[in-house]
């Protein structure tokens, strides 16, 4: 089987199951991450490229991300959704934004930033309203400010590429 049949048909069966409604139910616990990664690393056992590879040199090969990365992704796609009125959910109910630089403890531009509330429990850390306030406030301000939902991906993509480099 060629690397390319292998992809699509992880793509279009194994993937989607594991993904599905991934920032309402997104494993905080280790376990619960190594497992599901467990399933994607056992499919790239099926991918035959020639010669002995690692998981996330076959993982390059084909194109495919890690599932932790790719939750991230969803996580900060849904997030700028919200934030530009591209979900029909209410961004006030979701998160605070930054209204003086001092909010943050920082001199940065608080241009697009949000504020993380305070958490008390770990349950409540993990929701998804406070899981990606850090991510969101470290992404660069080009991909905060992006115009669409396509230029967002396409820029955070970029972004991503030019990090892992």
């Amino acid at each position: 089987m060629t690397p390319w049949c292998s992809q699509k048909i992880y793509k279009t069966f194994v993937r989607p199951t594991i993904a599905y409604a991934g920032q309402v139910w997104n494993p905080s616990k280790v376990g619960d991450v190594k497992t599901l990664e467990k399933v994607q690393r056992r499919a790239m056992r099926l991918v035959n490229i020639g010669e002995k590879r690692s998981y996330t040199e076959k993982l390059e090969c084909v194109g495919l991300p890690t599932l932790e990365a790719r939750r991230k992704r969803g996580d900060l796609l849904e997030t700028f959704k919200i934030l530009n009125g591209f979900s029909s959910l209410d961004k006030e109910q979701f998160f605070t934004h930054v209204q003086d630089r001092h909010d943050m403890g920082t001199r940065s531009h608080a241009n697009n930033l949000l504020v993380m509330e305070k958490c008390s429990l770990n349950v409540r850390k993990n929701f998804f309203s406070c899981r990606v306030i850090n991510d969101w406030n470290t992404l660069p301000e080009y991909v905060r400010h992006s115009t669409s939902i396509n230029n967002f991906k396409n820029n955070y993509d970029s972004f991503i590429c030019k990090v892992n480099k």
